[in-house]
């Protein structure tokens, strides 16, 4: 009898856990095509992450993207919410939406940073040709504007850069482990990029 109670304990709990894992439908993303807003670098196309490590394929500001959809997080252990879309070329990539590196913001408005109405001729209209080629090979250097390193490198991460319009130094990641700060001056341009 001590066994068949056990059992049907069992059986609950597991009932109880797989309810809970029942699927959320992803759904259409604010933006459903458009470009991507800056560089992304991936090293695995299921995994990029919005923190956008600085290693890996770099994927070009100004990219045609479809079909964005955001599929919420379902279950406890899973990194996050994901952004999913498609390029031009047929190719799918999966965003990894971590919401404690990008506090105030959801899923669904992180794609508004992530992509943009502009293809890359609008994006960096008004930049000058060594901004224009700096954010073509993902690089920040000196004398850039915090326009062009937006469209070179993106949005410094929310966590580490709470009022980033307002600061004189902005702190990204290049890898999990390793981060660089790019410092401005007075007139707004890159003076430094240290790490």
């Amino acid at each position: 009898m001590k066994s068949k109670t056990c059992l049907l304990s069992l059986f609950a709990v597991l009932g109880v856990s797989f309810a809970g894992c029942r699927s959320i439908p992803p759904h259409p993303g604010p933006i459903s095509e458009g470009y991507t807003a800056y560089n992304m670098w991936f090293e695995r196309a299921d995994a990029l992450d919005c923190v956008n490590y600085k290693i890996g394929i770099l994927i070009p500001a100004g990219t045609a993207v479809k079909n964005v959809m955001v599929q919420p997080q379902q279950r406890a252990w899973h990194r996050g919410d994901r952004i999913s879309f498609t390029t031009a070329d047929g190719a799918t990539y999966t965003a990894l939406f971590t919401a404690k590196h990008h506090p105030g913001l959801t899923a669904d408005s992180y794609c508004q940073v992530m992509f943009s109405p502009k293809n890359f001729d609008e994006l960096t209209a008004g930049f000058t040709e060594s901004e224009i080629d700096s954010v073509k090979k993902g690089l920040v250097v000196p004398g850039m504007s915090k326009a062009a390193v937006l469209v070179s490198w993106g949005k410094p991460p929310e966590h580490s850069n709470p009022s980033p319009d307002m600061a004189n130094q902005w702190l990204y990641w290049r890898t999990r482990f390793a981060k660089v700060v790019v410092t401005f001056g007075e007139a707004g341009k890159v003076t430094a990029v240290s790490g």
